[in-house]
C-alpha cells in the first residue's frame, strides 16, 4: 500500500515537471516574438 502511494506521488511529480518545462518553452518562444 505505501509502495502504491509513494509511486502515485512520484507519478504527480513527474507530470508537475512536465508541465513547468512545458510552460518555460511556451513562455520563452512568447517572449522571443
Amino acid at each position: 500500500m505505501a509502495m502504491k502511494e509513494k509511486k502515485k506521488k512520484k507519478k504527480m511529480m513527474m507530470i508537475m515537471m512536465v508541465m513547468a518545462t512545458t510552460y518555460v518553452k511556451i513562455y520563452a518562444i512568447d517572449s522571443k516574438r
